[in-house]
């Protein structure tokens, strides 16, 4: 029925979307590939398309298309916030091919470019801590809260690592913050109690 719907409406990209994450669910990954080339065609800066069809070449570790398709995608597009999505897909792709060098150059890029866009701090500052580097991580969630990104997950990355650090009374305006985002997460209010009466003890 899908496939009548899209023949129908061959220029209804909509469809042609659906039915291409069908014939990916189902593991015909050519198929879902011809459509999304067929949409790029007409429509070079489709987001979902590029998106979807980046994935399968992430999936089959085919890099050098990822990059090249993204890059295709971006050059394609005349928003400012599209463009910068797609930079932030590339560096997705760079990060599963473990060049994680080149992902962080783009994640200081995309900063700059939209000191809001809160996915590229997260994910520079997981990449810092992932190579221990648990101070510049520090900084890079604080620039994240000082540039209004003070979503729960910078939140909790950077109460983390502070406590981990000892920096416990630093580390209670910003465990009031995530319980005040999630009253309901039993583990802020947890860590947030463990923090006063840390901070009690130590006469802080």
């Amino acid at each position: 029925e899908m496939a009548a719907l899209v023949k129908k409406d061959p220029t209804y990209n909509k469809w042609q979307l659906v039915l291409a994450g069908v014939y990916n669910a189902l593991e015909k990954s050519k198929k879902a590939k011809k459509i999304y080339h067929t949409i790029l065609k007409k429509d070079p800066s489709n987001e979902n398309a590029c998106i979807s069809l980046n994935n399968i070449y992430i999936e089959n570790k085919k890099f050098k298309q990822s990059l090249n398709l993204l890059e295709r995608c971006r050059a394609a597009s005349t928003s400012s916030e599209k463009k910068v999505n797609f930079l932030f897909y590339t560096v997705k792709s760079h990060i599963q091919n473990n060049q994680k060098k080149i992902a962080v150059k783009l994640l200081n890029k995309i900063i700059i470019k939209d000191p809001t866009f809160q996915e590229a701090w997260l994910t520079l500052g997981l990449l810092l801590e992932e190579e221990k580097k648990l101070t510049k991580a520090q900084e890079v969630y604080e620039r994240a809260i000082k540039n209004g990104s003070d979503g729960y997950l910078i939140l909790s990355r950077l109460t983390n690592i502070m406590i981990v650090k000892g920096k416990v009374k630093e580390a209670i305006p910003y465990l009031t913050r995530l319980v005040d985002l999630e009253p309901d997460n039993l583990n802020s209010l947890v860590k947030l109690g463990i923090a006063y009466s840390d901070a009690k003890k130590l006469g802080l």
